[in-house]
């Protein structure tokens, strides 16, 4: 998912430590919904974990994904409707995703809840995969 945001945000992230906006693509449907959604990105302050949403630089554009797995020099990301991994190196992860509104409706994406549908998305059974690839065929 490709984020609305250019350098001024990465300015303002620098600065005051958290941004706010409302991200375009569908790379992280079905947990973030394309103009629907609003994230919450703070700075990066410390090295990210798995299923954490990273906010970062990828050419001229910011991107979010989800950190995957960890590696010594960075992280394995991958969108949440995308079957492709990429790798990421640390210093262009700029900020994490530490909120995520519907409307006015917060999503606790720390709940117990919430963290077990996207462990189990990320299991990569034969039905995520599916639904992964309809919903990418039906989307192009």
């Amino acid at each position: 998912m490709i984020s609305n945001c250019d350098a001024n945000f990465h300015q303002a992230l620098d600065e005051l430590g958290v941004i706010g906006f409302v991200p375009k693509g569908n790379s992280m449907w079905p947990f973030i919904i394309n103009n629907k959604h609003t994230v919450i990105i703070r700075k990066k302050e410390q090295r990210l974990k798995p299923l954490d949403v990273a906010f970062y630089k990828r050419g001229d554009s910011f991107v979010l994904h989800r950190v995957v797995r960890l590696m010594p020099s960075g992280y394995v990301m991958r969108g949440d409707s995308r079957l492709e991994e990429e790798n990421v190196l640390e210093e262009q992860v700029i900020g994490v995703m530490v909120e995520l509104y519907k409307g006015k409706t917060s999503l606790d994406i720390n709940s117990e809840k919430y963290l077990k549908k996207i462990q189990k998305w990320y299991k990569n059974t034969i039905v995520t995969r599916l639904k992964i690839k309809l919903f990418n065929f039906f989307n192009k």
